[in-house]
């Protein structure tokens, strides 16, 4: 996990440890003890897109970009209440 003044900036779980709820405790976790309130995830990524919606995030907005000659749209989430959902 990585995180730069108020936002997610990373987080990566081993996919065998996926499904037993530690991105949703580390989220938690970051969230209560750390202020952390944003996250920006590529659309692309629809595991993590799917993640943060189901647990308190809202869209605020988005970019398009170009990333590796590809383009790339960029998610930017802000956890809508102060309590993760149980």
């Amino acid at each position: 996990m990585g995180i730069h003044e108020n936002n997610l900036e990373m987080l990566f779980i081993r996919s065998v440890k996926r499904g037993k709820g530690f991105c949703k405790y580390l989220v938690k976790y970051a969230s209560k003890k750390l202020s952390v309130n944003t996250v920006d995830v590529t659309e692309q990524n629809t595991q993590p897109v799917g993640f943060y919606y189901t647990h308190g995030f809202q869209l605020l907005s988005r970019d398009d970009l170009v990333g590796m000659g590809k383009p790339v749209t960029r998610l930017h989430f802000r956890l809508a209440s102060s309590i993760i959902a149980e």
